[in-house]
């Protein structure tokens, strides 16, 4: 993987996570996440508005942009498919390693 994007992956807490619901209505919101080789992790209470949204339509957008533009502004742009994975521990584990405490927001 290219370092810049790694170090964005693994320094920064916080993306912005967007949706669109089943009329095609774009819906952005600001989540906590962490990752591992292969999933991006992040908890959302299912009655959140993301959380329908990911429900009707799995397709997501994210953006994580380092906040250090020493270097200008640099930021990771993904697109792909979102699923509940109900894997609550391995979330836990990777967000605990990256930043060494778990956000409220994680708590059920």
């Amino acid at each position: 993987m290219n370092p810049q994007i790694q170090e964005i992956l693994d320094t920064v807490p916080i993306s912005a996570l967007a949706t669109a619901n089943s009329d095609g209505v774009p819906w952005s919101t600001p989540i906590h996440f962490s990752h591992d080789e292969q999933f991006l992790y992040w908890f959302s209470a299912t009655n959140t508005e993301h959380s329908r949204n990911i429900e009707e339509n799995h397709l997501v957008s994210l953006t994580i942009w380092s906040p250090d533009e020493s270097n200008g502004l640099v930021g990771v742009y993904l697109q792909s498919q979102a699923v509940e994975s109900g894997d609550r521990q391995s979330a836990e584990d990777t967000y605990l390693a990256k930043f060494g405490e778990v956000p409220e927001s994680f708590s059920p």
